[in-house]
């Protein structure tokens, strides 16, 4: 009995030294799994078209310690992804037949392993108009013929929202007649939609995402999905796993870009394949179709996209040391794919492209990481709002509009503002007591920081004062903020009229408060707000209106 014992406890031991994961039911390991990479080797929005792919040179990329990469089919040489589904307007095969052969024509040894790029992120149709979706399905079908005939084993999906919001619940067209669970079987149903013309000519394809359903989780774990940025995104995921029954879904997680230890990663592993399931409308399902995958992002922590600091290692993102563990880490954690992102490929230091090669070797799980200055702080940075398209007032209010709202006021551009270092406001009462010595003039529209030419974290406030016309008497009034960055409470008339606390993530969504009763006609009115923000930029940084119906 005691020598079987010691050979089961020997057996234990093993699987635990190895990294067995009960969970997934295997060993972890790198080995067999695959490196993709996404930019760093030029090309139009950060990947090659294969018109660029041949200039850049074909033999040159397929060299690279990788085994695919993400790129463009182009139209008729301009930038595509984003017009797959940034408008209606239709997409030929024609007009991209000729990339699809001269990439069906390169002999790569390496990278068979290809990605074929279609930006979810810039869907731009009302989910409930059953036009503009016949149109954008038919592209997706153009786009899914052309990177089976191009050879691609599947598309990468960019999520981020660059410009439109389609999973912000908060920016739909008709929330203000709809519920977020009416949207979300709507967008659903759509997401099916997208799946079938998708999957059209690839039944079986390998579906990656930036962003997927543990999005929600990781931006905003505090705010309700309703509230959240990616809220939908949840919604569209279980559609596209509707639609698509044999295809492989793989979540990319962006958010993984700087993560250096084992126990980062892990914890990734479980927020994808768990926590993220009670967000589904099958969690079993998901839980059993979603693949764990993550993107890394080597460069300089003081520059942007393919750059690094090549006389301090240390000022990078990752030391060669720190690159080979987090590599090895993400590989071996993964479900068969990672992504590496805008790595400067043919002008990288050879110690980086060493690490690269030598990261499926066994490496051990507490590996140590070097502390950086400020890092463990939130982020906090200097970024005008102005001229982002998310902030056009016809895209922001669109709700109200099409609920039959009519426009009253448009809350002027400069208000006054006072920073509360301290967090005394509420206490002192900010939102009823002025000096006018005590505040400065600021421009709602815009986050605070360009304006301050600094950053700030912490608590602020604005405030407002207007004459409300006598004819407003008797009519239904709402107070409408396109958003917020953070969080905010609103005071009319030294009395609170409503707040928007709905955590970390509510800084892109739209919010409106009865302001019946509480707005004076016939008088000056004062609105005060208070504003939160834990990272980043903020203020209040697109239109304030008065509607009523």
């Amino acid at each position: 009995m005691l020598r079987e014992a010691l050979i089961v406890l020997t057996i234990c031991l093993a699987l635990t030294a190895t990294g067995f994961d009960a969970q997934a039911g295997r060993a972890e390991t790198a080995d067999g799994k695959k490196i993709i990479i996404w930019a760093g080797t030029g090309g139009s929005g950060g990947q090659p078209s294969p018109p660029e792919l041949k200039q850049i040179g074909v033999e040159r990329t397929d060299a690279l310690p990788v085994d695919g990469i993400i790129y463009n089919i182009s139209n008729n040489g301009g930038y595509l992804p984003d017009r797959w589904l940034g408008d209606t307007e239709p997409i030929t095969y024609d007009s991209v037949k000729s990339d699809v052969e001269l990439m069906r024509s390169f002999r790569f040894a390496n990278l068979r392993h290809n990605f074929a790029r279609v930006d979810t992120g810039f869907i731009n149709c009302d989910w409930y108009d059953d036009a503009a979706w016949e149109k954008l399905a038919a592209k997706v079908k153009v786009a899914s013929r052309a990177a089976t005939e191009a050879g691609a084993i599947g598309f990468m999906l960019d999520s981020e929202q660059y410009v439109h919001q389609p999973f912000n619940y908060s920016l739909q067209s008709h929330r203000m007649d709809k519920t977020f669970d009416e949207y979300r079987s709507q967008v659903r149903k759509r997401g099916r939609q997208f799946a079938e013309a998708l999957m059209s000519e690839m039944p079986r394809a390998k579906v990656y995402m930036t962003f997927s359903t543990s999005a929600v989780l990781v931006f905003g774990g505090d705010t309700p999905p309703s509230a959240n940025t990616m809220g939908l995104i949840s919604a569209f995921l279980d559609g596209m796993m509707d639609g698509a029954p044999n295809a492989e879904f793989i979540d990319g997680f962006e958010m993984s870009y700087h993560y250096r230890t084992y126990a980062q990663f892990k914890e990734a592993r479980d927020i994808i394949k768990n926590r993220s399931a009670k967000l589904s409308f099958d969690p079993a399902r998901y839980t059993k179709r979603i693949k764990v995958s993550y993107g890394i992002w080597l460069r300089d922590t003081d520059g942007r996209e393919v750059t690094l600091n090549k006389a301090d290692y240390t000022k990078n993102t990752f030391t060669p040391e720190e690159l080979k563990h987090a590599i090895h880490y993400a590989l071996r954690l993964s479900d068969g794919y990672i992504w590496l992102y805008a790595f400067p490929w043919f002008d990288m230091p050879k110690e980086y492209t060493e690490a690269i090669k030598q990261a499926r070797l066994p490496r051990p799980l507490d590996f140590k990481p070097i502390v950086r200055p400020g890092e463990g702080k939130p982020a906090a940075y200097i970024l005008s709002a102005k001229g982002r398209a998310d902030c056009a007032d016809d895209v922001v209010f669109a709700a109200f509009k099409n609920a039959g709202y009519k426009e009253l006021y448009d809350l002027p551009k400069v208000w006054r503002f006072r920073l509360d270092r301290e967090d005394v406001g509420l206490k002192e009462k900010w939102h009823s007591n002025y000096n006018a010595a005590d505040w400065m003039s600021i421009e709602i529209g815009d986050w605070w920081e360009p304006q301050l030419q600094s950053t700030y974290l912490g608590n602020a406030w604005y405030r407002f004062e207007f004459d409300v016309p006598s004819d407003w008497q008797g009519k239904k009034l709402l107070l409408a903020f396109g958003a917020v960055d953070e969080q905010a409470w609103v005071w009319i008339n030294g009395k609170k009229a409503g707040d928007h606390a709905v955590g970390s993530d509510g800084w892109n969504s739209a919010f409106e408060m009865d302001a019946t009763g509480k707005l004076v006609p016939g008088r000056k009115n004062v609105i005060a707000v208070r504003v939160h923000n834990s990272s980043g930029v903020g203020g209040i940084w697109k239109s304030v209106k008065v509607f009523t119906r």
